[in-house]
């Protein structure tokens, strides 16, 4: 797939390129002399701000430039890309979105911006699975034993909360209803921090989030993971099963962290980002942190990054079409 960092920046491309390999081989003055921004599309707290901030810091001491993280939550994460499609083109503002929410434009009408026009995408920063997790006050230990306590009252205990009013999560509730036979219902709250406390104090009997969002609350006692949607188990929580494990392998799904800038950056600067964000992120330092998250590191160029936006959007298009959906997009 030929790269293009927007269709709008073909010529700006072609035009920068001999200025290319000069600019990164002494890597100064190439992004802007101003305190730099981070906006992430979630509450403070949650997975992707934690993991936000901690590249944040150590980019900030790796390039000697104040680095800000902004949260502007909002329903699917999708501000961060509405801010990105209005924000400045001298690449000062960059954004951590998960892929879940550039998903959330097949789903949703009305999606305030295009993931393959409206945001440059910079680099993946790593893959990450689903968690399906109970209270500590549901007795189920297993997957097939949630099963059958929900089928004692599914109105009441079919209830599963979800970390954002988001139609991506309201349609892996679905694939879940689906393969568990069991009528299952989403319940939205603001944020992992607000979803993790009602579990944990047994006012909601279930939840699904990113496994970034859940893993320090499962270590904490507060929630229990009966299973995780990757194909593999996860090395700094081996005792959690993936679907397969569990019987369902049809729910094997994995997302995954990108960084996007605004749509009419200039080449050279958004090879910079990804120079210094893949240098940060690939570090031991913060690639053994994000991996506590539950995070897989995995970088990429602008040019792989743009082919895996387009990758994922079918998939999620032929998700919703099997789900008996119509995709809005």
């Amino acid at each position: 797939m030929p790269f293009t960092l927007s269709r709008r920046q073909s010529v700006a491309w072609l035009g920068a390129a001999p200025a290319i390999l000069p600019a990164l081989a002494h890597g100064q003055g190439i992004l802007p002399d101003k305190p730099l921004r981070i906006v992430v599309g979630f509450a403070a707290g949650g997975g992707t701000d934690l993991m936000a901030r901690l590249i944040a810091a150590q980019l900030q001491r790796r390039i000697s430039q104040r680095i800000v993280v902004e949260n502007k939550p909002g329903a699917t994460g999708a501000t961060a890309g509405e801010i990105l499609k209005n924000g400045p083109s001298d690449g000062s503002l960059i954004a951590l979105m998960p892929s879940t929410t550039l998903a959330a434009r097949v789903v949703t009408p009305g999606f305030p911006f295009d993931p393959l026009i409206d945001i440059t995408p910079i680099t993946e920063v790593g893959t990450f699975q689903g968690a399906f997790a109970v209270s500590p006050t549901t007795p189920a230990q297993t997957v097939a034993e949630y099963i059958d306590w929900v089928k004692g009252d599914p109105q009441q205990r079919g209830k599963v909360g979800t970390t954002a009013a988001d139609l991506t999560l309201d349609f892996y509730i679905r694939l879940f209803s689906r393969e568990f036979g069991v009528k299952l219902t989403g319940v939205p709250f603001r944020g992992a921090g607000s979803l993790i406390h009602d579990m944990s104090e047994g006012l909601i009997p279930a939840g699904f989030a990113g496994v970034p969002s859940f893993l320090a609350a499962y270590r904490g006692k507060q929630i229990r993971i009966l299973a995780i949607s990757g194909h593999n188990r996860l090395a700094v929580a081996p005792n959690i099963p993936v679907v397969r494990d569990v019987g369902h392998p049809e729910l094997e799904i994995v997302e995954w962290y990108g960084f996007f800038s605004a749509p009419m950056v200039p080449a050279r600067v958004i090879l910079e980002w990804n120079r210094v964000l893949v240098t940060t992120i690939q570090s031991s330092d913060v690639s053994e942190q994000l991996a506590q998250f539950g995070l897989e590191v995995q970088t990429s160029t602008p040019e792989e990054t743009v082919a895996l936006i387009a990758t994922h959007l079918k998939r999620w298009h032929d998700l919703v079409t099997s789900l008996g959906g119509t995709p809005a997009n």
